[in-house]
């Protein structure tokens, strides 16, 4: 197990199943941890399966946090040719940002489908790393123009709370990307 995971498993009774609900919903509100519940700050993954058995419950609960930055020991490792994530002009590479994108944009997409806005936080990042992501020539360089547009109507729709424009904004950067990714990739 990675030092950034933490793994609980437990078998408790239906009352006990009751508490331990309750408390994690105090920590997810911002309140302690307590020792069979995890801290849920800044957390990457948490995954939590319930199975009966019996008069019983078998709880697995796994969650995850970012990794620790390393440390750099020499001059040479704190080059951005150390990290294999970073190209040559300090930006992260394409095909990470290209990932992290279509990791972001699935949750965006989903939580506007289900009527509601998304989390600052995920948006933010999303039209932090479009605006990069036209920055890296040969890569569909004859949409960059529609899809920095398609970018601005969804930071303003955003903005303004207008869950209507922001889904119709998903809607019509989803086609984009399809376009582009059918044409390019």
């Amino acid at each position: 197990m990675a030092s950034n995971e933490r793994k609980i498993q437990a078998y408790m009774t239906r009352e006990q199943t009751a508490d331990y609900f309750r408390s994690l919903a105090k920590v997810m509100e911002g309140g302690p941890a307590e020792a069979m519940v995890p801290e849920l700050a800044g957390v990457r993954k948490f995954k939590l399966t319930l199975t009966p058995e019996g008069d019983r419950f078998s709880l697995k609960c796994t969650v995850k946090h970012p990794k620790p930055e390393t440390v750099a020991t020499t001059d040479a490792d704190e080059s951005p040719e150390a990290d294999e994530s970073v190209s040559d002009a300090g930006r992260p590479k394409y095909k990470q940002l290209k990932k992290r994108m279509k990791k972001d944009f699935k949750l965006i997409l989903e939580t506007a489908r289900q009527g509601a806005l998304p989390a600052a936080g995920v948006v933010q990042a999303f039209l932090d790393d479009c605006e990069l992501m036209v920055t890296y020539p040969g890569k569909g360089d004859p949409y960059y123009d529609v899809f920095a547009k398609a970018t601005q109507e969804m930071s303003q729709a955003y903005r303004a709370e207008d869950l209507g424009a922001f889904a119709k904004s998903c809607d019509k950067m989803d086609h984009i990307k399809l376009e582009c990714h059918n044409r390019y990739k």
